[in-house]
């Protein structure tokens, strides 16, 4: 596997020739990182992936949908080139000009992206709310599509490096992966680290808009404890289910996320209780409450019933496997599908009994703007221009 170097400013070379080429690649800065690693894989498809136990003894970086039983599938990339970014070797550039292996990009058309307006929305929470009050589940996390025009300026390595510089915290990305699409986000969630032979996963619930309130100052409604106390429960159980019960639990604790808090509690434990079983373990995580709901079965029946959209990425789980004895597994949050003259923006929020349908929907605004301020940002100055 060869390994290049590239200066910041001439990443957009690289992706450029990436898109126009069809070239599968990913570029991604893990948070607290100053510098962006990109991996392509240009002599071969990714591989697809069938059950999330296919992790263990591989290396790359995996891109799962929400449901691998629709119609997205998981993708691995195993990469054959690395680029971190000091030196951009003109070599590369003008090789990858010459690749013409991938044919296209499928699903940039936007086919089958469905938008649904406030009233549809806070009908589907009330729907969410029923089914609560009626016992059959606890909680749903609701999920929407904003679609918002893509101006002509539009550059998404730019975008991406915009991104890692507001959102340190985050784990910014951008990928492009043939039948799933070019994506690009900064999600503030992980479900799964694994460092130095320790494992580190995340329960990450309750949203409200930070404004100038200090991060340690904030007070919690009843609601958003709640939906943190569901996903944590969920996590401890998946933990003691799996004989792993001397973990270190720390939390909640607020965590800022751009312009938003969310209740954060951390659970560690040593690497050797998973052993060889890293996909296994994953699969059994996975979707927690704090992207699904709880009943998880029940709540996955009731959302494919009422969400008129697919979620594709949306939720699903991206990050390096196994790269320089790393494992950094995200959940897609914040993020938004590119396509032909349009991006679909895809949004979230947990609905509880407490929950008020009006407000549900600001939250989902206010998670849009993650993306959608930087994305004006840009364009704004191209205008100036």
């Amino acid at each position: 596997m060869k390994t290049l170097v590239t200066e910041k400013q001439n990443l957009k070379d690289l992706h450029r020739v990436c898109l126009f080429n069809n070239i599968p690649f990913v570029s991604y800065k893990p948070p607290q990182h100053i510098g962006t690693k990109t991996l392509l894989q240009t002599g071969s498809y990714p591989k697809k992936l069938s059950t999330l136990r296919e992790l263990t003894n591989i290396s790359g970086f995996i891109i799962t949908p929400f449901f691998n039983k629709l119609q997205n599938t998981s993708f691995f990339l195993e990469p054959d080139i690395v680029v971190t970014d000091l030196e951009i070797d003109k070599k590369l550039l003008s090789g990858l000009d010459k690749i013409k292996l991938f044919n296209s990009i499928e699903y940039l058309n936007g086919k089958g992206i469905y938008e649904a307006r406030m009233d549809e929305f806070t009908r589907q929470v009330k729907i969410v709310q029923q089914h609560i009050a009626n016992g059959n589940i606890k909680k749903a996390v609701l999920s929407r599509v904003h679609i918002e025009p893509k101006s002509n300026s539009f550059d998404i390595s730019q975008l991406f490096l915009e991104l890692c510089d507001k959102y340190p915290n985050a784990f910014v990305y951008v990928f492009q992966i043939p039948r799933a699409g070019c994506w690009i986000g900064a999600t503030p969630e992980p479900l799964l680290l694994v460092k130095d032979n320790i494992v580190e996963t995340i329960s990450l619930a309750g949203t409200q808009r930070l404004g100038e309130i200090p991060l340690d100052e904030i007070k919690w409604p009843l609601k958003e404890l709640e939906e943190q106390d569901i996903v944590t429960q969920y996590i401890e159980n998946v933990l003691v289910n799996n004989n792993i019960t001397d973990f270190k639990k720390t939390g909640p604790f607020s965590q800022k996320a751009g312009n938003l808090a969310h209740l954060k509690t951390s659970f560690l434990f040593n690497a050797s209780r998973i052993g060889n079983r890293l996909g296994e373990f994953v699969e059994m995580l996975h979707p927690t409450p704090s992207i699904c709901g709880f009943p998880k079965d029940e709540v996955f029946e009731l959302l494919k019933d009422i969400e008129h959209h697919h979620r594709e990425y949306y939720t699903g789980l991206l990050g390096p496997v196994n790269m320089d004895n790393d494992t950094s597994l995200y959940v897609n949050l914040r993020c938004m599908k590119v396509i032909e003259n349009k991006l679909a923006l895809f949004l979230g929020a947990g609905i509880t009994s407490g929950s008020v349908p009006e407000s549900e929907w600001e939250e989902t605004n206010q998670k849009k703007m993650t993306l959608l301020s930087v994305v004006e940002k840009l364009n704004n100055i191209h205008n100036l221009i």
